[in-house]
């Protein structure tokens, strides 16, 4: 069973946090991309400017997620300006 209360802990950490809760039908569950009905949560940190959808607390890797971008960008801007002369 989802606890939502869990959401709610994890946002009161931080002010920067917000909990999306959307339930109903025709709600796009990527656990249950067959069934009508579902649930979908969105966490965001305003803090770091990153979200993701989750089905639980424990899937929550705001910062992790970030890194990865910011390294996939600084890969890029690497390639992009290795070998050119300052």
């Amino acid at each position: 069973m989802l606890d939502l209360n869990k959401f709610v802990e994890w946002a009161k950490e931080k002010d920067t946090r917000i909990v999306s809760i959307e339930i109903g039908e025709n709600v796009y569950n990527p656990a249950n991309p067959n069934h009508r009905w579902g649930i979908k949560i969105w966490v965001y940190d305003t803090d770091i400017c990153e979200g993701q959808h989750v089905m639980s607390v424990d899937e929550i890797n705001l910062e992790g997620k970030k890194e990865r971008q910011e390294k996939e960008q600084y890969e890029k801007l690497k390639a992009k300006f290795e070998g050119v002369g300052v």
